[in-house]
């Protein structure tokens, strides 16, 4: 029992982070190349903030999706699939905005990960609240993700 534990820990800890990683190598060569030409707007951080504020929300991520799927319930089904769907947008949104360089379809994308964040954040928090409550630092850095993506699509 204890093995299947921390099988799943370590799948639900590891998922969020490899995806992170994973859409990094679609971001290198355009944040050094195409990034820099465009115009951003003012409230656009340094470079330097997004790595250690993802990986921090990655392992916020990770252990919500832990704690979803030790949880002994039928409800938590639902919460799994938004756990699965958000890390997939989450993926894609690198993919559209760094590798085919399109912040039009990387907002459209941004746009339906805020979506099913509002979900999962949602029945998370009516499966157990604090499973909810730690995914709001993600909200907001997607909201605010969001707001620059759009200010960028607009500008450029």
């Amino acid at each position: 029992m204890k093995a299947k534990r921390f099988g799943a820990l370590l799948l639900a800890s590891i998922a969020p982070l490899f995806t992170g990683l994973a859409a990094s190598f679609f971001t290198q060569s355009s944040i050094q190349s195409w990034y820099p030409t465009l115009n951003k707007p003012f409230f656009n951080p340094p470079n330097g903030v997004f790595a250690p504020v993802w990986i921090i929300l990655y392992i916020i991520m990770g252990v919500s999706g832990y704690a979803i799927w030790k949880l002994k319930s039928q409800t938590n089904h639902q919460a799994k699939q938004y756990f699965v769907i958000q890390l997939i947008l989450n993926f894609c949104w690198s993919f559209f905005f760094f590798y085919m360089q399109s912040p039009a379809t990387a907002l459209v994308d941004i746009v339906l990960l805020w979506l099913s964040l509002i979900i999962w954040i949602r029945v998370s928090y009516g499966l157990k609240p604090w499973i909810g409550l730690i995914q709001i630092p993600y909200f907001l850095w997607v909201t605010f993700a969001m707001a620059l993506n759009a200010a960028i699509f607009h500008l450029n």
